[in-house]
């Protein structure tokens, strides 16, 4: 077994007896030990997963879903074959090839949808198979949770439109009702996702972002458009992270804040963090 020097980074390296670089161990106080293998942690699931949720159920204990392009299941234990919660009327699933489903908890309440069947449900705590979310709510594309409502983002009414639930109640989906209403843009293209926070959120379009307000009126929402000239092609690209949210461009990655106020970057205005600035010229001497 060859003798290794110790890793040390931060030291001058001439003539030192000292490795700058450790790479594929870790670094343990007098040796080195491999990186852990992976090791299976239960049985594959029966189809490829085109969705996955890791729910949390009122006892506080953890319950795994997984949806594919046809079927839906829900992790049954380490050594225990997924189960088949798909719904049992209607058939199987009808996931476009180049789809996901979007996929939120509302309360004891799993929520997902593809935009080509009508929007599924299931009871975290008890439930054994997913079914349509009662209401009668859109065929759409995206689900995302915004304060007390339920949202749908893209739905089969128009694809620049968002439509939210009753308050608390997923399953009312009235206009005018409980405060559930619709939203349907005039421009800007498709919506390709959304970010709810408690009072109001981000809705992306292919166009342009829109900033949602909650209000104390009859109007529950209003929306201000804050990038008129950038949306996003990639809604999946769209990741929340604390106040911020990142997604993809058509000017690279971008940064916005949960609030909908675009941060400072390099350039000024919204940061734009998939462009690097070019390198600075070398000096002469």
């Amino acid at each position: 077994m060859p003798d290794f020097a110790a890793w040390q980074p931060d030291v001058y390296l001439l003539n030192a007896n000292a490795a700058a670089e450790a790479s594929g161990v870790l670094c343990r106080a007098n040796a080195y030990a491999p990186l852990p293998q992976p090791a299976s942690s239960s049985l594959a699931a029966p189809g490829v997963v085109r969705g996955a949720f890791a729910a949390r159920t009122s006892g506080n204990a953890i319950a795994i879903y997984a949806l594919s392009g046809t079927n839906g299941y829900k992790f049954a234990g380490v050594s225990s074959p997924w189960t088949d919660i798909t719904r049992a009327s209607g058939g199987t699933y009808n996931l476009a090839a180049d789809e996901y489903w979007s996929i939120k908890q509302y309360g004891a309440t799993l929520i997902a949808a593809n935009g080509n069947d009508a929007v599924q449900s299931i009871d975290i705590d008890a439930g054994t198979n997913l079914a349509a979310l009662p209401g009668t709510p859109p065929n759409s594309r995206y689900v995302e949770i915004v304060g007390d409502f339920v949202q749908l983002g893209a739905t089969a009414t128009s694809r620049r439109s968002v439509k939210w639930s009753g308050r608390n109640d997923a399953s009312t989906w009235t206009a005018y009702t409980k405060d559930s209403d619709a939203q349907v843009f005039p421009d800007g293209g498709d919506v390709m996702g959304q970010a709810g926070y408690e009072l109001g959120g981000l809705v992306f379009q292919t166009e342009t972002v829109r900033r949602q307000a909650a209000r104390t009126d009859s109007a529950i929402f209003e929306f201000h458009r804050i990038d008129a000239a950038r949306g996003t092609p990639a809604p999946y690209s769209i990741v929340k992270d604390g106040g911020d949210v990142y997604y993809y461009s058509n000017t690279g990655f971008m940064r916005i804040t949960g609030l909908g106020q675009a941060t400072g970057g390099l350039y000024g205005g919204i940061e734009n963090i998939g462009t690097p600035r070019p390198p600075a010229s070398p000096s002469s001497t």
